[in-house]
């Protein structure tokens, strides 16, 4: 298999449900002003799902961060470079 270039990439990138529900579900345990509301979640997935550099349904290939925790916090942004793909969802 050969790697696709996101960073950090090990052995194994391929998560299972189970796996990504627990990352998340670590994630969430921040302060509720530390996440976004739903509804930009959603839409910051949407454009995730959306991009062509979604690694393995899963993984951006510029922060090498999973999207489905990424796109909870704040403070995050995409980090593809001169695009920010979210800022169209604030």
């Amino acid at each position: 298999m050969s790697r696709q270039g996101c960073k950090g990439c090990s052995a194994s990138v391929y998560l299972s449900p189970g796996d990504i529900y627990e990352i998340i579900r670590d994630a969430e345990a921040k302060t509720r002003d530390e996440l976004v509301a739903e509804e930009i979640y959603k839409s910051r997935l949407e454009v995730c799902q959306e991009c062509p550099d979604l690694l393995y349904n899963t993984t951006c290939r510029y922060s090498g961060y999973l999207v489905y925790v990424l796109a909870r916090e704040k403070k995050a942004s995409c980090q593809k470079p001169g695009e920010k793909k979210w800022q169209a969802v604030y």
